[in-house]
């Protein structure tokens, strides 16, 4: 089953979704849409520069708390309940007893991390 869901989003993220002929097609239309926006309503630096400050494991946590159940998954294909679940997970144990467990918001906040790091585009 596994397999089958990695097969089918690996699959998805592979195909040519775009409805244009080619690059420059495309190029041409995105610098179309965006000479329409109107200069006041630009981001103006730093806030336009993609991805400027770091990622905080409290903000991942805020995230986590806030995303909706049954709302549409994001490319990874993971819906919040499944993150909420894993957070809960980790949480338990900790108020119980002092056992380890896994800590998804810190491992989310890493992985997010190193996509700022090395420039990784999703």
């Amino acid at each position: 089953m596994a397999k089958l869901a990695r097969d089918y989003f690996n699959d998805l993220q592979q195909k040519n979704l775009t409805n244009f002929k080619d690059t420059l097609e495309h190029d041409q239309k995105l610098n179309n849409v965006l000479t329409e926006i109107p200069e006041r309503q630009k981001l103006q630096e730093p806030q336009a520069t993609r991805l400027n400050w770091p990622v905080m494991q409290t903000q991942v946590d805020e995230a986590i708390h806030l995303g909706k159940n049954g709302s549409a998954t994001g490319l990874d294909g993971c819906p919040y309940k499944l993150w909420k679940i894993l957070k809960e997970h980790y949480n338990a144990p900790k108020r119980s007893k002092n056992t380890e467990s896994f800590d998804i918001a810190r491992a989310l906040t890493i992985v997010f991390g190193d996509i700022q790091t090395y420039g990784i585009v999703l």
